[in-house]
């Protein structure tokens, strides 16, 4: 990535730093890559070396190695759900398609710490399966019978793959449309069965889109700190926490950080290659005809998307909107209320700061793509969503408190005044992380808008003596407004989500609905927290749905 920029003429450096509007992309983009340069530094700063001794011979390859195995077997459990049920409402006609294509994408709209607490609650040793297991089999103690434990690494994957098989799922949809009417007829002209025509026809053409969609679910795995803190499965994103808190190093977290950062990288950089390679699979040719299904078929479809969907999305719904009427009451109340207005404020600040520089980004890119680094200076603005919300909480922590310091340390030389934290551990600084890590949404949605604007346009306005700036309000403001809007949504959805930047920098006494039902599930008090749950998979459900109205596939 780097050395791109030192392939650039002096000339486009020296446009970069003398254009107003490129000057102010590059403070945007530096925004967003010091917390990153602050953990490289610190992991590698002059204390370092005796704590990368530490780790080595104590945690390090016990994080690694659960790390492997979360992310594989999830995977695994995404590649197969995914794969199939992208096939099957693509190619196959049967009972409740149409119903399905959207239910099998709703479980994206539950966090995976809430699957953590719903699945632990129903099949822990008092919860509703085991107690109907004992009253059906007049089982009287634990030990007339085995039960798997939900709290363990198995478990993890279980409650992950549920909820992150909609990306492959997704991503499989897109592939499986380009098999074309073409290449099936001809294959069957020349005698093969539809098992050998999928294998060796349409699982290789869908294979790049669904490379793409297997590498978001581990980026995803490897970010989750909620679920494998639940369960106390000690892997990388839990080890940044626990080694910071429990160790009291901030170096030893950073070292850790840096080697989420590593992963991420190969994952980001097999997800642009495979990206790359799908769009090669596109065409234009018509899509192949769905095949309905009849018999056992049928009826293994329709039992296998019930199935899916029912753990993923329906009882999980279901089991959070009994317990939230049962218990609201006790629920709704002055901190219930407190906790909603915490997450609408910080959510609310970080959908305008994010999308109003993204559309800063995105209308500057536009304007000066040719002689600048401007595009390549946004790129780097938009890392933030690829780095897990604990490596980036903690870079972002000792940004700040090396900024704080500096303050302080400059105000006490010049007035003799003790400036103490201004930015660490406040709401500014919560918000700072968010619209690092959610700049990428904001960006991508409004530049793909602004793309489709003609330049025509702007060019007859230009031509008529109106300025850039009135071209901008009058014009291109209202064409790209509802992509603003969605990319808004998204962000704000996000972030009224996200957990994991959220324990490592929020105030002092200030929780979100994130924290709120992630500290009350864990002392098993979900009947209690169910509410905030709900709310946070309600709110969850206004993107996936527009990102189904995008991708959904056409009714055949």
């Amino acid at each position: 990535m780097m050395d791109l920029f030192f392939k650039n003429s002096f000339k486009q450096w020296k446009n970069d730093f003398t254009t107003p509007f490129v000057m102010v992309v590059v403070v945007i983009a530096l925004l967003g890559i010091f917390p990153i340069f602050s953990i490289v530094l610190l992991a590698f700063s002059t204390s370092s070396s005796d704590v990368w001794s530490h780790l080595l011979d104590t945690v390090l390859w016990g994080y690694v190695y659960r790390s492997l195995i979360l992310m594989f077997g999830v995977a695994l459990g995404t590649l197969i759900i995914g794969g199939l049920a992208g096939w099957l409402v693509v190619h196959c006609r049967f009972p409740g398609r149409k119903i399905f294509q959207i239910l099998l994408i709703l479980p994206m709209a539950i966090p995976a710490y809430v699957m953590a607490f719903v699945f632990t609650d129903q099949l822990e040793y008092a919860g509703t399966v085991q107690r109907f297991l004992r009253w059906a089999f007049d089982w009287q103690t634990k030990t007339d019978y085995y039960f798997p434990d939900i709290r363990s690494l198995g478990g993890a994957v279980v409650c992950m793959t549920l909820v992150l098989y909609p990306y492959v799922y997704l991503m499989s949809c897109s592939g499986f449309r380009n098999v074309s009417a073409n290449a099936w007829d001809s294959a069957r002209l020349m005698g093969y069965s539809p098992m050998t025509i999928f294998w060796r026809i349409a699982l290789p053409m869908a294979r790049p889109s669904i490379m793409v969609g297997l590498a978001l679910v581990m980026m995803e795995t490897l970010n989750d700190f909620g679920t494998v803190s639940y369960f106390s499965v000690n892997t990388l994103a839990r080890g940044v926490f626990d080694v910071w808190i429990d160790m009291d190093s901030l170096v030893g977290a950073s070292q850790i950080s840096l080697i989420m950062m590593l992963f991420i990288g190969i994952l980001l950089y097999g997800e642009i290659k495979f990206r790359t390679k799908s769009k090669a699979y596109e065409t234009q040719s018509p899509p192949m005809r769905p095949v309905s299904l009849r018999g056992k078929a049928m009826v293994l479809a329709v039992v296998f998307c019930t199935i899916i969907s029912g753990l993923g999305f329906v009882i999980p719904a279901g089991v959070l909107v009994t317990y939230a009427v049962t218990y609201f009451e006790y629920s709704w109340n002055n901190d219930f209320i407190t906790y909603i207005s915490n997450s609408l404020m910080v959510a609310g600040l970080t959908a305008v700061i994010t999308v109003g520089l993204a559309t800063i980004m995105a209308y500057g890119v536009r304007l000066y793509a040719h002689g600048t680094n401007i595009q390549k200076w946004a790129v780097l603005a938009s890392l933030g969503y690829g780095i897990p919300g604990t490596v980036l909480g903690v870079g972002v922590l000792v940004t700040l408190s090396r900024l704080d310091n500096g303050i302080d340390s400059v105000f006490e030389s010049v007035w003799g005044i003790n400036t103490g934290l201004l930015f660490t551990g406040s709401i500014m600084g919560l918000v700072y992380a968010y619209s690092v890590r959610f700049m990428t949404l904001g960006y991508g949605g409004i530049h793909s808008v602004l793309q489709q604007v003609s330049t025509t346009i702007e060019g007859s306005a230009r031509t008529l003596g109106h300025t850039q700036n009135q071209v901008f309000w009058r014009i291109h403001l209202p064409l790209i407004r509802n992509g603003i809007l969605v990319s808004a949504i998204l962000v704000f959805v996000d972030a009224m989500k996200e957990l994991s930047i959220t324990m490592v920098l929020k105030p002092l006494n200030f929780d979100t609905l994130s924290t709120h039902v992630f500290a009350y599930a864990s002392d098993g008090l979900l009947e209690q927290s169910a509410l905030g749950a709900l709310t946070i998979v309600i709110v969850g459900i206004i993107p996936v749905m527009c990102l189904w109205s995008m991708m959904r596939v056409p009714h055949q």
